[in-house]
């Protein structure tokens, strides 16, 4: 997991636990299962056990949107089932089920200043 990156998670075992938010850097989204160890006061992450989801990145150069947009935006994207996160006024996480196509699902949904720039 980078540096800084901070995930909720629910204990599932003795050392696996279920992500409730999305990384905006690490590699992982709400619904994974993943193994921890104890670092601490912390838990690391270190291993993806069960992949349920991906997170796709979008970026939004400026004008960054208003409080209106982004809520009309984060609306649609949750009638979709994604899980969806602000990170800055120009950094959006979206959480997808892995059989959605975020190209497809969420790109139509963007004005010209955001582009999808990361999916994994």
């Amino acid at each position: 997991m980078p540096g800084g990156e901070n995930m909720w998670a629910k204990k599932v075992s003795r050392d696996t636990y279920e992500l409730m938010n999305n990384g905006f850097y690490a590699h992982v989204a709400a619904g994974d299962i993943v193994r921890v160890k104890a670092e601490w006061p912390y838990l690391e992450v270190v291993e993806v056990v069960e992949r349920h989801r991906r997170t796709a990145r979008i970026f939004f150069e400026l004008p960054w949107p208003g409080r209106e947009i982004r809520s009309k935006l984060v609306d649609e994207l949750e009638k979709k089932g994604y899980e969806v996160e602000w990170g800055y006024p120009y950094l959006l996480s979206v959480s997808v089920p892995l059989d959605h196509d975020p190209y497809e699902t969420i790109a139509p949904l963007l004005g010209e200043n955001a582009r999808i720039f990361e999916v994994d």
